[in-house]
């Protein structure tokens, strides 16, 4: 009968140490992706703010390129 419990007891323990892998996994993955928004936002931010400025010193080409890598990013955001 001990052994019984021993390998219920042992599968048990599989299944929650599975269990805490995946929730780990999720969390790992939530935190990068939060990170990779915040990282692209901020990058959004200041290239709009360049831009700005670009527009105001009338830099035609500076303000094309920027423009450019906006898109770029807009598109890696998924917006």
């Amino acid at each position: 009968m001990s052994k019984k419990n021993s390998y219920t007891d042992l599968m048990k323990k599989t299944v929650m140490d599975r269990q805490k892998h995946n929730i780990n996994y999720m969390q790992n993955l939530f935190i990068e992706m939060l990170l990779n928004e915040v990282l692209l936002s901020h990058s959004l931010d200041k290239i709009s703010r360049q831009i700005d400025s670009a527009l105001d010193s009338k830099d035609q080409a500076l303000f094309h390129q920027l423009s450019t890598e906006k898109t770029a990013l807009l598109k890696r955001l998924g917006t």
